[in-house]
């Protein structure tokens, strides 16, 4: 009884970093394999392997370098997972409680302006996180010639080194666009599947959210795919086989009519993103419930 008082008694933004934090590293675990698998796909012409699609990505992931290497970079994000769902969900709500109040459920359109502002908010967390977790995820442990950096603090230390503190926010422009616009879609997903799909055919509970959840993944990749496959081109691409820019990596596929690279991997993000968001999206809402 004391430890369910002392939980009812926590501030409301210290439930929403707590419930966060539980849903950002549960879904972290499940899914960080198949990052590892979208981002080699996604970079394959930056890292010189080339892959006949995820499944073969996998396939040689798993000969050459063995299980453990689909949870390369993963220390980082699964810390970092601690911070920035908390600030997604700790964002939208801060924003929510601008406006006026209403009875029953916001409007869409509300949600997922207050969706935009959290991603846009969260990119400034997301991006040295991602910069890491990728430059991790494409050293080939068979192809790899020289020093190898074995883990997340190595990586830092080097890329600090080398291009100074604000390096880490190599990615900053399309991150800041990808998670703008792809959370905004994440979150009106996943109410207009809560509020309209489920009651319609009969779900309620946690049947509900797993199933929002998963409109939740597929809305955020339709909508981020592409600025997420520059992102990540721009943050590995250390030798200027683009030119190192967002936009420099746009010209350079329309010019060599290559812009359906930007499509590539998509299969395996909304993989990723289905379990994600559904696993995101109800431990959020049962660990916050939980918490009174």
């Amino acid at each position: 009884k004391i430890c369910r008082q002392w939980m009812e008694d926590l501030p409301s933004s210290v439930k929403q970093i707590i419930s966060g934090s539980a849903a950002g590293i549960s879904a972290t675990l499940l899914v960080h394999p198949l990052d590892t698998i979208r981002t080699r796909v996604q970079t394959a012409d930056v890292s010189g392997v080339r892959y006949r699609g995820a499944l073969d990505c996998a396939v040689k992931t798993m000969k050459h370098e063995g299980f453990q290497a689909f949870y390369k970079g993963i220390t980082f994000p699964l810390l970092a997972q601690a911070v920035y769902k908390s600030v997604i969900f700790t964002s939208y709500q801060a924003m929510q409680s601008l406006f006026p109040q209403i009875e029953g459920p916001p409007p869409i359109p509300r949600v997922m302006f207050c969706g935009a502002v959290a991603g846009g908010i969260n990119s400034f967390v997301v991006t040295p996180v991602e910069l890491i977790r990728n430059n991790l995820m494409v050293q080939y442990d068979h192809k790899m010639e020289g020093r190898r950096l074995r883990n997340s603090v190595e990586l830092m230390t080097d890329l600090v080194k080398r291009n100074g503190i604000t390096g880490l926010w190599r990615g900053i422009g399309p991150t800041f666009l990808r998670d703008g616009i792809g959370v905004a879609s994440w979150f009106g997903s996943f109410e207009m599947c809560l509020r309209f799909l489920c009651p319609h055919i009969g779900l309620s509970g946690t049947p509900a959210l797993l199933l929002s959840g998963v409109g939740g993944g597929i809305g955020f990749w339709i909508a981020a795919f592409p600025l997420d496959t520059i992102k990540s081109l721009v943050q590995v691409d250390t030798s200027g086989t683009h030119g190192g820019s967002s936009l420099s990596v746009f010209r350079s596929l329309l010019r060599n009519g290559e812009v359906h690279k930007l499509f590539r991997g998509f299969g395996v993000a909304v993989m990723r993103g289905i379990p994600g968001a559904a696993i995101t999206f109800t431990v959020q809402r049962k660990t916050r419930e939980a918490l009174g």
